[in-house]
């Protein structure tokens, strides 16, 4: 039995309600903060429903807990460590409080990547147990050279003759690095693939 904590059962996680061994637990309280929901609200349901072993999914688990509760922390990155400014200033200051505990807390852990293992081995002196890499999403599929030839004329672009990378407008994504990098090597190599930065 599988027991789905979140502030409502709406959204996402209502996939999972086709799911018999599935149950939903829609915890409303608190849920102004989710670094406060968790140490707080999630902590007395979990005691409440007797849970064994709970996975950390969103890098955050609750502390106040029975010392015979296993946790599985899983971390993404430390954001609010190197690039404080892209989160709101409680939620920093928690976290920054608040993962070294969670880091000696947990039984397991596991990462996303080998960076953020790299990361929490410099902080924490501690490794992940596992490095898990996050599935694509389903919606990304294979489009063939037909299919994607009338989008690359328009930004003038050749089928398999550009650098692609993915992702938001912010510090952590590291684009001035990967900018610099990319003018550095086209001195060297003016016959350098061109470089697109796509995302929201």
């Amino acid at each position: 039995l599988f027991y789905l904590y979140a502030f409502s059962e709406e959204g996402a996680i209502a996939h999972f309600k086709k799911y018999p061994n599935a149950i939903i637990r829609p915890l409303p309280f608190l849920n102004i903060s989710h670094t406060l929901w968790t140490q707080t609200t999630l902590a007395y349901q979990i005691y409440r429903d007797k849970i064994a072993l709970f996975w950390a999914a969103t890098q955050s688990m609750p502390l106040l807990s029975s010392q015979d509760l296993k946790q599985i922390l899983l971390i993404y990155d430390f954001v609010f460590h190197y690039f404080p400014q892209t989160v709101s200033s409680f939620k920093c200051t928690a976290l920054k409080y608040l993962m070294g505990k969670m880091v000696q807390r947990a039984s397991k852990i596991i990462s996303i990547s080998e960076g953020t293992n790299a990361k929490l081995r410099s902080l924490y002196s501690r490794n992940s147990d596992a490095v898990i890499h996050p599935p694509l999403k389903s919606s990304i599929q294979y489009r063939t050279q037909e299919e994607t030839a009338p989008l690359l004329l328009k930004y003038g672009l050749e089928h398999k003759k550009y650098f692609l990378t993915i992702g938001t407008l912010e510090p952590r994504k590291n684009f001035v690095q990967l900018i610099d990098s990319y003018l550095q090597i086209l001195k060297e190599s003016a016959d350098l693939f061109p470089l697109v930065i796509a995302g929201g």
